[in-house]
C-alpha cells in the first residue's frame, strides 16, 4: 500500500499450490551491507544522499502510520542505473507496524517482544517497549545507519552476544 520511488513495486502476490509468494520489481545494484563490506566506509556526500532518500521513504511511511522497525544495511538497496543517479530502495517491511486502518491483518506485537536487528534498533525496541514505538524509532535507526556508513561499522558492535548491543542502545 506504500507507493514511493524508494520502495520496490510489488507486481503480484498470492498463493500457489498452498505456498504464499510475492513478486516484486527486479533491482540491479547492491545492498548497503555489500557496499560497506566492499568499501569499508563511505564519503560524506554519498552518505547524505542515501540518508536523504531513506528519509523520504520514512516520511511517506510515517504519514501512513507505518513504522519499519528493522532498518539495517541489508534492508537498503542501492540501485545503479546507467547515466543516472543512484536510487535507494528500502526493503523488507516484514516486521513493520501497520495501522489497523491499512486493512493488513497482522497480530499486534506483544509488549516485551524484541523485534529488529540489535546493532540498529532504538532504545525502546531494545527494551521491548512496543507501546513506545513510533516514527522516532526509524529515525534512530537511520542515525545508526549514517554512523555505520561514515565509520565503516555500527556504533555498538556486540563483542560476544546480541544482548550486549541491546544494553548499549539502552
Amino acid at each position: 500500500q506504500l507507493r514511493h520511488p524508494g520502495v520496490p513495486v510489488i507486481v503480484d502476490l498470492g498463493t500457489l499450490e498452498g505456498h504464499p509468494y510475492l513478486l516484486m520489481e527486479w533491482l540491479e545494484g547492491e545492498t548497503l551491507s555489500a557496499r560497506l563490506k566492499r568499501l569499508g566506509r563511505m564519503e560524506l556526500g554519498a552518505v547524505l544522499s542515501v540518508c536523504q532518500q531513506i528519509g523520504s521513504v520514512l516520511i511517506a511511511a510515517h504519514d501512513r502510520g507505518i513504522v519499519h522497525r528493522d532498518l539495517k544495511p541489508s534492508n537498503i538497496f542501492l540501485c545503479q542505473r546507467p547515466n543516472l543517479p543512484e536510487v535507494v530502495k528500502v526493503l523488507d517491511f516484514g516486521v513493520a507496524r501497520v495501522p489497523a486502518s491499512a486493512g493488513v491483518e497482522k497480530p499486534p506485537t506483544v509488549e516485551g517482544t524484541i523485534l529488529g536487528t540489535p546493532e540498529y534498533m532504538s532504545p525502546e525496541q531494545a527494551g521491548g517497549k512496543m507501546s513506545a514505538i513510533g516514527p522516532h524509532t526509524d529515525q534512530y535507526a537511520l542515525g545508526m545507519l549514517a554512523y555505520a556508513m561514515l565509520r565503516g561499522q555500527p556504533a555498538f558492535v556486540p563483542r560476544d552476544t546480541s544482548p550486549e548491543a541491546l544494553i548499549q542502545h539502552l
